[in-house]
C-alpha cells in the first residue's frame, strides 16, 4: 500500500480522494462523511505550494469541479471541507491531502495502493500481454521470411 492512503477516510472526513491518491486533473468529485447539524458544506482545494484556490458549495456530501476547472498537473494538493453553520464542525482537521495527475500517474498509484494479490495479477497480466506481443511478432517474422 501506497504510505498515506488511508481508504478509510475517517481520520479525514473525505472519502474520496484518499490521503495520498493522485486523481484526475478535471471533473474530479469530492465525497464526503455527512456532519450532524451541517446544512451546508464549502469545499476548498488549495495547490499545497503554489497559487492555485478553488472553492464550491454544496447542500449534499459531494463536489464535482466544473468542467472549466482544472487542477494543476503533477501537483500536491489539499480539499478542506467547512461545514455551514460552522460550529457544527467536528473538533479536528476535515481535510485530505492528494495529488493531481494524468493516467498514467494515476495508474501508477492505483497499481502501488492495491494489496499484494491485485500487484501480483497486474504484474502477470503485463507478462502475459508481452509474451503475446513477442509471439505476435515472431508469427509475423516467421510469415515473411516463408512468403519470399
Amino acid at each position: 500500500m501506497v504510505p498515506g492512503a488511508d481508504r478509510s477516510g475517517a481520520s479525514t472526513g473525505f472519502e474520496r480522494p484518499v490521503a495520498g491518491e493522485t486523481i484526475a486533473g478535471n471533473h474530479s468529485q469530492y465525497r464526503w462523511q455527512p456532519i450532524p447539524g451541517a446544512s451546508s458544506y464549502l469545499v476548498r482545494i488549495e495547490e499545497v505550494a503554489g497559487d492555485f484556490v478553488w472553492e464550491g458549495t454544496s447542500h449534499g456530501t459531494s463536489l464535482t469541479l466544473p468542467p472549466d476547472i482544472t487542477l494543476p498537473a503533477g501537483r500536491e494538493l489539499r480539499a478542506y471541507i467547512i461545514t455551514v453553520p460552522r460550529d457544527v464542525a467536528p473538533a479536528g482537521d476535515l481535510s485530505v491531502r492528494f495529488r493531481s495527475g494524468d493516467r498514467m500517474a494515476i495508474l501508477k498509484y492505483r497499481t502501488l495502493a492495491a494489496p499484494w494479490p491485485a500487484q501480483l495479477l497486474i504484474l502477470i497480466g503485463f507478462l502475459l500481454g508481452i509474451g503475446a506481443a513477442v509471439l505476435r511478432y515472431r508469427a509475423s517474422r516467421f510469415e515473411s521470411a516463408t512468403a519470399t
